[in-house]
């Protein structure tokens, strides 16, 4: 039992083709980006001395290899994340008393929370270097990925069906080749369907993330987000539009050339009694499947490696059908639970006294009034989230459930949605606000016109987008 690769599935190939050759110059061309865009990380960081950012189109490709990077490497901690804490929760059931209410507390905490109270802490912990800034923006951006990716993971493990985890019983599978050949192809589907909307609601918070404001300061990270945020400051509209294509152009490429192949190959591990009518294709995976490359590196390289790796996990003691435990727990096993209820321990302890911390200054240094007045915030705040939500829920779940119905429809309906919901919202805020603001603007005008002997109140706000308009 192993989990199958591209190579598995692709018809042999005896020769080295012109598909190869495309293999390869992509593997050194990513290699030799993550090189080059991982170095601007590592430069010398003057938090007084901020370089300006260039908003020329020339520059674009670099700030979204830049961008590009932190997405991949938020997203690579995220996966991680998801494969130990996911587990952890589906399978001991003290740890899932505590995982599940602590993702679901986190998951709604706003990622700019996040940005907030660890960006100073990064840049003090590699002071003098970009490094520090750039930990806290790939932070942010790996908080609003990784809730979603761990839910979807758990779910998938806590319901794989009865009779494979019998059958793994039965074949005396130990936990690691339970995990790796049941557990995860049994949950790989969901796994990647999880991470690609994840991914996506990742754009949203890069862009947040690489303008930081902290201790009175800006600090704009290179990348497409700053880009964008320094084009408005400077009323480049011309420059935010490039931003704006740009960012369509990374996501439908990360679309095309890593979700849907990934989609198609994933597409094998559903657990159903019947096929799909319309499984999913990518134009991209048909071609790797012709290559000569993978099964070459199947036979020379995975295979090798996964007998090594079989032997090695063959000696751990295999789990014993209808317990789940083995009988005897060897001496290691003991150590690493004691350890890992230890390191658990302190991390409460450290909480729970930051929480204390926390509180005990907010008492001191905020008053009774203030504090009421922050609350009352925090309510507008969930009620125009709870409007947003009743409006949206309304308005497409009926069109979700027609698309559903409609597999033709949903062809071509579902890659477009895929899109719009990875694009990053907050980027169009300047022409939104701008339309909004100008058609205030002259709505007001057309009450100073039609009232021109009587007297028509201008509000605050409309001074203010009045300002606004005319600044775009």
């Amino acid at each position: 039992m192993r989990i199958p690769t591209i190579s598995a599935a692709s018809e042999e190939r005896t020769t080295f083709g012109w598909i190869d050759v495309g293999v390869l110059l992509t593997i050194f061309g990513l290699l030799w980006s993550v090189l080059h865009f991982g170095r601007g990380m590592l430069v010398h960081f003057d938090e007084g001395h901020m370089p300006p950012l260039s908003t020329s189109p020339s520059d674009i490709p670099y700030y979204a290899g830049r961008t590009v990077l932190r997405m991949w490497i938020a997203f690579a901690c995220s996966l991680v994340f998801t494969l130990i804490i996911g587990y952890a929760a589906a399978k001991n059931r003290a740890a899932r008393a505590v995982i599940l209410p602590a993702l679901d507390v986190l998951q709604s905490v706003p990622v700019l929370g996040f940005l907030s109270a660890t960006v100073a802490g990064f840049m003090a912990l590699f002071p003098g270097s970009l490094l520090g800034v750039e930990c806290a923006s790939i932070f942010a951006i790996f908080t609003g990925q990784v809730w979603n990716m761990t839910f979807g993971f758990y779910h998938s493990l806590v319901s794989i069906p009865g009779d494979m985890q019998e059958a793994a019983s039965t074949y005396g599978l130990n936990r690691w080749q339970r995990f790796t050949t049941v557990e995860v192809p049994a949950s790989m589907h969901s796994l990647i369907w999880n991470s690609m909307m994840s991914f996506g609601g990742g754009w949203f918070f890069v862009a947040q993330s690489e303008a930081i404001s902290v201790m009175n300061k800006d600090i704009k990270l290179p990348g497409l987000g700053s880009f964008m945020a320094s084009a408005v400051d400077r009323g480049d509209n011309q420059a935010a539009m490039w931003a704006i294509l740009a960012m369509l152009a990374v996501i439908l490429v990360t679309d095309q050339l890593v979700w849907r192949p990934l989609l198609a190959w994933a597409d094998k591990f559903k657990i159903e009694l019947t096929e799909s009518s319309a499984p999913p294709s990518s134009w991209a995976y048909d071609l790797l499947r012709r290559s000569y490359i993978f099964p070459s590196f199947y036979r020379a390289v995975w295979r090798p490696s996964s007998d090594w790796v079989r032997n090695i996990t063959s000696r751990l003691p295999a789990r014993q059908a209808g317990l789940g435990t083995a009988k005897h727990l060897p001496l290691s096993s003991i150590v690493l639970r004691g350890a890992a209820i230890a390191f658990a321990g302190w991390v409460a302890l450290v909480a729970v006294r930051g929480a204390l911390a926390g509180a005990a200054a907010v008492w001191h240094h905020i008053p009774l009034g203030e504090f009421a007045h922050i609350v009352w915030l925090g309510v507008l705040t969930m009620s125009r989230v709870a409007a947003m939500t009743v409006i949206a829920t309304l308005i497409w779940t009926p069109i979700g459930v027609a698309i559903g119905f409609h597999p033709k429809v949903a062809r071509f309906a579902q890659p477009l949605a895929q899109i719009a919901a990875s694009f990053p919202v907050n980027m169009t805020f300047p022409f939104v606000v701008g339309i909004l603001c100008r058609a205030s603007y002259f709505h007001e005008l057309g009450q100073h016109s039609a009232h021109r002997h009587g007297h028509t109140m201008v509000y605050p706000f409309q001074r203010d987008c009045r300002s606004h308009g005319d600044s775009q």
